[in-house]
């Protein structure tokens, strides 16, 4: 064979090689603990979350300030700021707020969807059959409703209904206004995942969520 025929070969060879490489590695996905505010298009691993997950965004995201290792948030603005969605994840913790006394702690359910659906204080839609990432999973909405008129939460300024605490003395809240699309997992390498994309207004859901399903869609993780 010429010398030229078979340099070409190897040329490709190792051209393939290398694209095989590259897609062994994450294909250039950038590890999320190492961002912060605005995201660039592309691929990321949320490499502290557990079990770590990669997601691709577009144009316009950016990363929560209350990004954590139990917990973190992706969200994008719409006209200036007046509305958002936002893609918070949250690996279920030890301890939740007491459903009847909000500032009391108590051990976390085993069932999680039958926790929200019981919760005296939430309203939820009947759950539905999902997958994200090839996990299946229910989703429901979700919404602070039939609050007493002496209802008040220190963890959520009085504006909802603590669920759990977060590290440096946040707690995850579920509000009266706007929406929340819950999605609990199971089976994540024998862990449960809860994701919640919402928005700040009901009104803007048409628009919001199949923004939010758009990057759910691109979600694998990384070790399953």
């Amino acid at each position: 064979m010429h010398r030229g025929a078979v340099a070409h070969i190897l040329w490709l060879v190792l051209l393939v090689a290398c694209v095989l490489a590259v897609c062994a590695c994450g294909g250039g996905a950038k590890p999320l603990s190492e961002e912060y505010g605005s995201l660039s298009p592309g691929t990321y691993v949320a490499d502290e979350f557990q079990p770590a997950l990669s997601f691709e965004v577009g144009k316009g995201w950016e990363l929560s300030e209350l990004q954590q290792k139990p917990f973190f948030e992706v969200l994008r603005e719409y006209q200036g700021g007046d509305y958002f969605v936002a893609i918070s994840f949250n690996n279920p913790p030890a301890r939740v707020s007491d459903p009847r006394n909000p500032n009391k702690l108590v051990p976390a359910p085993k069932d999680w969807v039958s926790w929200y659906q019981e919760h005296p204080y939430l309203e939820t839609s009947e759950p539905q059959p999902t997958s994200v990432g090839g996990v299946e999973g229910r989703r429901f909405s979700t919404v602070a409703s039939n609050l007493p008129e002496d209802y008040y939460s220190e963890d959520c300024l009085g504006m909802g209904v603590p669920l759990w605490p977060l590290l440096q003395g946040h707690h995850w809240c579920a509000e009266e206004e706007g929406f929340d699309r819950t999605i609990v997992l199971d089976g994540v390498e024998d862990e449960t995942v809860i994701i919640n994309v919402w928005s700040n207004t009901e009104a803007s859901s048409e628009k919001v969520l199949p923004e939010g399903k758009e990057v759910l869609d691109t979600v694998g993780w990384e070790d399953a």
